[in-house]
């Protein structure tokens, strides 16, 4: 049974929807703090989550607020119920996926939910890297460990994706700084060190230590 999470600010705006969700075997929670979306995401592991800004400008803000706190936990998938009137407010960078427009059925929204469950399964094992606890999303350019996101540098990024494509491979400083900065860049070989050391300062401490310095030469990626 698929765990639903409705984030509204009052409880009885949602309480009909839930209760048809439910009919449909979803389980269903609803969160009007914003303090406990953190604890409840952590804790139920929702599939989708479900935006209710239907109401004023003060209960959007919080809303998106809360969601926001939520960028730091693994993607998910996310749904605004709005309203006509509010359509203009929609702000997509705050992670919404998709919308629905008072008024609609509870099927409608079932149907949305699917929607978004089938998109997350096409994601193609290809387009995933997993070296234990990280996981590296090459279509989304994320970088995860234990499911909360890791805010990565570009380069800090293309260095891990590089390294972590090759595994076991071991790469020179000069190629590696030719392949990331490419070959207009003057910095020196003592960048690629410096974006190492930060990078590692990332993921090590809840990854491991998967990138080693092969000493003479450069750095490799290896479990």
């Amino acid at each position: 049974m698929h765990n639903i999470l409705i984030i509204s600010s009052k409880e009885d705006n949602v309480e009909e929807l839930a209760s048809e969700l439910k009919g449909r075997n979803y389980q269903v929670l609803i969160v009007c703090e914003d303090e406990k979306i953190t604890k409840v995401v952590e804790k139920e592991k929702p599939v989708v989550l479900l935006l209710d800004i239907r109401s004023g400008k003060e209960e959007t803000l919080r809303a998106c607020q809360a969601l926001k706190k939520e960028i730091g936990i693994e993607r998910i998938p996310t749904i605004a119920l709005t309203t006509a009137e509010r359509m203009d407010g929609l702000d997509f960078s705050l992670g919404i996926d998709d919308f629905i427009v008072e008024p609609y059925t509870s099927s409608e929204i079932a149907a949305r939910i699917r929607l978004m469950l089938w998109r997350t399964s096409k994601i193609d094992s290809k387009d995933v890297i997993k070296i234990g606890d990280l996981v590296i999303n090459l279509v989304r350019c994320e970088v995860s460990i234990k499911g909360k996101i890791i805010n990565l540098t570009l380069k800090e990024y293309e260095l891990l994706k590089l390294l972590a494509t090759n595994k076991g491979r071991v790469f020179t400083r000069d190629f590696l700084l030719d392949r990331v900065w490419d070959y207009d860049y003057y910095g020196g070989a003592r960048t690629v060190d410096v974006h190492i050391r930060r990078l590692r300062a990332k993921i090590e401490q809840e990854a491991g230590q998967f990138i080693k310095t092969v000493r003479g030469m450069g750095y490799v990626l290896d479990e």
